[in-house]
């Protein structure tokens, strides 16, 4: 398929995107089966999106499939999902993995670099950790922010190089400054802690809010957490609700069990403890020690009209929580076309193997225009 054809109808697709799930569906069926663009909106659907193509068995693997084959006819984002997705799957031989990694890296997106590493530290018939170490910093030297921040963690776990906590810290701070969600945590919780930066406890509430914003709930719980702490600057207890129910609706169990105690305690919202009991149910049904300790203690509380009616809540839960996450799993969607269709636009800058200083290993990649606020 020809780049203008790539690019119209990644066009369309988000134009559809932008109005709704139906003009979506109308749109894909539109588009040709054999397409790859409509080979990965399937598997992509069928993975996150239940209500568009529901009733799918296997669904893991069907979807996997889409992703592979979408990735053999040449479109990137099918091998970067399937990668994404299921790469610690112990259903696929790694040689799929490999194969897949491949594909991506040679399509000269950057994040080929970084899922070539991965795919060799992750897969143990593949381990090569002194490889995966070069392609991160491969994929740093192209400012791909998860080559950046799997660097961060080889520093900090001293992989395959000295355990330098500094460094560590300085390639975390660079991956979420561009745009790293998991970065966004563990450079948040090092200004939190005072790990070899300047404590800064509003700063790092800052952190885990722009994680929370990239969509990792674990930022968002420490978020909504800090603001109902004045050590974190101004107090909110109606923000810290607000963002609890948000990560809860992700069935984040930290954030089910803070929600349920903003309800037991009125916290930021009017009282209820029969929902309190609903939200703690959650958690203690996902195992969870303090889910199960506070559902106990509600519990003592209710009576038995009480417990029925949250029991009869925990479906109707249950059903928003799966379209929250079928809400955000469609802004995903749209923040992946965009990117392809800026790709397959602008071809943005890729150095080549071949084109690198000889003595990688021994450079700091971290570029310096990024490390221009750093916090020391």
């Amino acid at each position: 398929m020809s780049i203008n054809q790539w690019k119209y109808n990644l066009i369309k697709v988000l134009n559809s995107l932008d109005s709704n799930d139906s003009q979506l569906v109308k749109t894909i069926n539109a588009l040709d089966s054999s397409d790859p663009l409509t080979i990965f909106l399937n598997g992509y659907l069928i993975n996150h999106c239940p209500s568009f193509i529901a009733n799918v068995k296997n669904k893991t693997q069907v979807s996997a499939d889409y992703f592979l084959k979408s990735g053999r006819e040449g479109f990137y984002l099918g091998d970067l999902l399937f990668l994404d997705n299921f790469l610690l799957e112990q259903s696929f031989n790694p040689g799929i993995y490999e194969a897949s990694s491949s594909r991506l890296y040679h399509s000269k997106h950057p994040s080929g670099l970084f899922y070539e590493g991965l795919t060799q530290e992750k897969c143990e018939l593949l381990k090569d950790l002194e490889s995966s170490y070069l392609y991160y910093l491969r994929g740093a030297y192209n400012k791909c922010p998860m080559s950046y921040f799997r660097l961060g963690w080889f520093y900090a776990k001293g992989i395959t190089v000295k355990e330098d906590q500094l460094k560590a810290g300085q390639y975390f701070y660079v991956a979420a400054v561009l745009g790293n969600k998991n970065a966004c945590l563990n450079f948040g919780n090092r200004l939190d802690e005072g790990n070899t930066v300047l404590q800064n406890k509003k700063l790092a509430k800052l952190f885990w809010y722009k994680g929370a914003f990239l969509g990792c709930e674990h930022s968002r719980n420490k978020y909504a957490i800090a603001c109902s702490n004045e050590e974190y600057g101004e107090i909110s207890l109606k923000e810290a609700y607000l963002n609890f129910q948000k990560s809860a609706y992700s069935f984040d169990v930290r954030s089910l069990c803070n929600l349920s105690r903003c309800l037991f305690f009125g916290n930021g919202v009017k009282q209820d403890k029969i929902k309190a009991y609903v939200y703690s149910l959650f958690a203690k049904n996902l195992n969870d020690y303090e889910g199960i300790q506070m559902s106990e203690k509600i519990s003592t509380e209710l009576s038995q009209i009480d417990k029925d009616q949250a029991n009869e809540q925990m479906k109707p839960f249950f059903v928003s929580a799966s379209n929250y996450q079928e809400k955000n799993a469609l802004i995903r969607l749209t923040s992946y076309l965009q990117d392809a269709l800026k790709f397959y636009q602008e071809r943005v800058e890729y150095i080549e193997i071949n084109d690198m200083p000889k003595n990688l290993e021994s450079l700091d990649f971290i570029h310096p225009e990024l490390l221009a606020e750093y916090p020391i």
